[in-house]
């Protein structure tokens, strides 16, 4: 048995504005640049003597093509099939559509680590020239080569989304572990951010930036070589260490890519980036040298946010 009830759906003025607001302001909801009036709509509901229906249920503006009449046949309490008669769809019907409904500019904080921008080449190069100057003396010497101890940056971050796709941040750092040479960084820097998700909240970005870095150095090699001819009491002078130290700073350009996964209040940064700095000129301690200590190179990282 088949039965046919009348239903009528019934809007609210809210509803209706917001639906008139939103085909009005399309283009600037969809990049995220407009702030709807009201937001206190409700949806549609459906009244028939059976209760039969959801208004959920209806595809109002959503569907690609479809029929619909006044008339909706309703079997076994759920099942309904929509009249023949054609309709004439919303303009937001005809496509997919993904509004961003966040209002911006959007307040994020984060705390991340990542690898550290090293030196390590110019060091070691440093320490073997000092060396070398005692084995062209026909001394021999032990090899020595610096191994950074620092386990990474931890970063403090704070982002600003100043629309769905371009971004803000100033970023802070400072190395990690117990060495006693340390390295402190600041970088600032805007990004861009491509739709290429279905869910447009998160998507792959590049951007560009300034950087600054300031290196405290203080590392000792030790020795127990012999530098020295024997006198005739058997006495020698030997190398005790070879101590590098200094304190410098450099500027230079940042530049990153990676990937933002945004869910609402929080979100995480995978990136890598890399850093195009000026040269650093630290004295090398007890042998009175320069050395010059290039830090460019690339650093990859994660970066856990909270948004407001």
């Amino acid at each position: 048995n088949r039965t046919t009830v009348d239903t009528v759906i019934e809007y609210s003025k809210p509803y209706l504005i917001r639906t008139s607001e939103l085909i009005d302001n399309f283009e600037q909801a969809n990049s995220g640049n407009y702030q709807f009036v009201r937001t206190d709509y409700d949806f549609p509901t459906i009244n028939d003597s059976n209760n039969l229906l959801s208004a959920v249920s209806l595809p109002l503006v959503t569907a690609n093509s479809y029929s619909q009449t006044s008339k909706i046949s309703v079997e076994n309490k759920g099942n309904y099939s929509i009249g023949s008669k054609d309709y004439n769809l919303l303009p937001l019907s005809e496509q997919k559509v993904d509004i961003d409904l966040d209002y911006y500019p959007i307040l994020g904080f984060g705390i991340g680590i990542s690898t550290v921008l090293t030196a390590t080449s110019d060091i070691n190069s440093t320490l073997t020239s000092i060396e070398d100057k005692y084995r062209n003396q026909g001394y021999s010497i032990k090899h020595n080569e610096y191994q950074p101890e620092s386990s990474g940056y931890l970063w403090l971050c704070l982002k600003v989304k100043i629309i769905k796709n371009i971004s803000v941040s100033l970023d802070v750092a400072s190395t990690l572990g117990q060495s006693p040479s340390k390295m402190n960084s600041i970088k600032l820097f805007g990004t861009y951010k491509f739709d290429v998700f279905e869910l447009k909240s998160q998507g792959p970005y590049v951007g560009v930036g300034i950087n600054y870095l300031a290196v405290t150095l203080s590392e000792s090699f030790s020795y127990r070589d012999r530098i020295s001819p024997i006198d005739t009491t058997g006495r020698f002078e030997y190398l005790g260490n070879i101590n590098i130290t200094g304190e410098g700073s450099s500027f230079g350009m940042n530049f990153t890519a990676g990937l933002d996964i945004y869910l609402s209040s929080i979100g995480i940064d995978l990136y890598t980036d890399y850093n195009l700095m000026s040269p650093i000129t630290l004295n090398s301690g007890d042998n009175n040298s320069k050395l010059n200590l290039n830090f460019s190179g690339f650093t990859f990282g994660a970066i856990l946010f909270i948004y407001f």
